[in-house]
């Protein structure tokens, strides 16, 4: 598939035997070939027809790297390691590798008030009493779940034409 290399924009030809590389000449947005004919238009000026096709040829494009890292430093941060995941089975293992206490105490210091994580540790009372298997428990669901939406938007035809104008990258 190539490099996210800023200013150049990877086309596959129409016939996905070859790949063409042109330096981009439209400013933020990509170029790219806008079908039979040689002309490049920029992604924004594309016919709503031509960029849905553009986005479904590029579906995968935001999975199709460890998208997940972020958010697995993030639950490391907290003291939790993902050890396994199948999102399209709805799984995914959990491991607490710290105290109930010190987990709660780095989700209250770390994550937004608005995110279910944290107000689960807002609602843990007694955290010393709670044992890692309860703990952990409560907080998979949450994981998943945030997992499962994070997948879900970066498979999503915002994030996809998000891609394309910020890496000018169009892939045919």
């Amino acid at each position: 598939m190539g490099k996210y290399n800023r200013g150049v924009i990877i086309l596959n030809t129409s016939n996905k035997k070859s790949n063409s590389y042109i330096k981009s000449s439209c400013g933020s947005s990509p170029c790219v070939n806008a079908g039979v004919s040689a002309t490049k238009k920029c992604f924004d000026d594309l016919k709503d027809e031509a960029k849905k096709a553009v986005i479904e040829g590029n579906r995968y494009i935001n999975v199709q790297w460890e998208w997940y890292k972020e958010l697995l430093d993030t639950y490391l941060t907290l003291g939790i390691r993902i050890g396994d995941m199948d999102l399209e089975r709805d799984y995914v293992e959990t491991i607490l590798i710290t105290t109930v206490e010190d987990s709660i105490k780095q989700i209250l210091m770390n994550i937004s008030p608005t995110n279910d994580l944290y107000k689960l540790a807002e609602s843990t009372t007694d955290p010393s009493s709670m044992s890692a298997e309860e703990y952990m428990a409560k907080v998979n669901p949450i994981i998943l779940k945030e997992l499962k939406e994070a997948y879900g938007y970066l498979l999503s035809d915002d994030a996809i034409a998000d891609t394309l104008r910020k890496f000018r990258r169009a892939v045919f």
